[in-house]
């Protein structure tokens, strides 16, 4: 019976109040709405913006991966191209070890040869003089290859005894008609 007295007591009351109370309750209602609502979107732009900006910031660093992968293969580039120089002068310091041995042996065959030759241009002036000094001259169509002989004996930093008799023949002896050396040997 409560609650039909309640009910009672409901339909009595005057509807002008009724209607005043809900336009307050659903003006509150409206406002917490309103306010929900313009929080909810501020909070949406804010994660919109957030949002932005972390695909932005993905994105630079995608750029940034890719730039940093970019010059690791440039670095890798590099690399094997500074292995490769260096392959190549190990490559050139052993050929150049082995031109420096080869050399070394061409310049000790070209010493010794050059001693031989030496040697033997010392020994063919020295018998060319002792023969002009013993015909008493030099023949006339020997002066020429005499001096040539001399001066490449000379040329060669030559010096055997070769000199004094070279400069006693040419200082000393006469220049002897080829006529003369024909009569004398026959």
């Amino acid at each position: 019976m409560d609650e039909l007295a309640a009910l009672l007591n409901i339909t009595t009351m005057d509807i002008a109040k009724w209607c005043v109370i809900a336009i307050i309750v659903l003006s509150v209602i409206a406002g917490v709405l309103f306010f929900i609502t313009k929080q909810l979107y501020s909070l949406h732009k804010k994660l919109t913006k957030r949002e932005n900006e972390m695909s932005d910031n993905y994105d630079k660093l995608n750029k940034h991966e890719t730039a940093i992968v970019d010059i690791k293969k440039d670095v890798t580039a590099i690399s094997e191209s500074v292995d490769k120089i260096s392959r190549s002068i190990i490559d050139m310091q052993e050929s150049v070890r082995t031109m420096k041995t080869s050399d070394d042996i061409r310049d000790k065959k070209v010493d010794a040869l050059m001693e031989a030759v030496m040697e033997e241009m010392a020994d063919r002036i020295i018998q060319k003089s002792n023969y002009y000094i013993k015909i008493g001259g030099i023949p006339a169509d020997e002066v020429d290859s005499y001096t040539r002989m001399y001066s490449a004996y000379e040329g060669i930093h030559g010096n055997h005894g070769a000199e004094a008799k070279y400069n006693y023949c040419m200082t000393h002896l006469p220049i002897l008609p080829v006529e003369r050396i024909v009569h004398d040997h026959d």
